[in-house]
């Protein structure tokens, strides 16, 4: 799995509880991230909504879906926390 998530502490948790269903996780930060230098080798994405950065997690999926190979058929899930879409909505 592919987690793209701005928040550290987030990360971690997320990290932690899919280690318990035994998923190798690959975490990067920003959406700016290059996306051939993710490779094949998820299975599917899970993305903060919000991020830091330019660009944001949707942003980061239509990059993916755009694509036109077997990277843009990726199951994808978008999620925030209550704290950052706060943040983001009020600026």
């Amino acid at each position: 799995m592919l987690l793209r998530e701005n928040s550290q502490t987030f990360a971690a948790v997320t990290f932690h509880y899919l280690d318990q269903f035994k998923l190798q996780v690959r975490h990067v930060i920003t959406a700016e991230t290059p996306l051939d230098e993710l490779g094949f080798e998820f299975a599917s994405v899970l993305s903060d909504f919000f991020s830091d950065g330019e660009r944001t997690g949707m942003d980061f999926g239509r990059r993916i879906r755009a694509r036109d190979d077997a990277l843009s058929l990726l199951p994808m899930q978008k999620v925030t926390s209550p704290e950052g879409a706060d943040n983001h909505i009020a600026s």
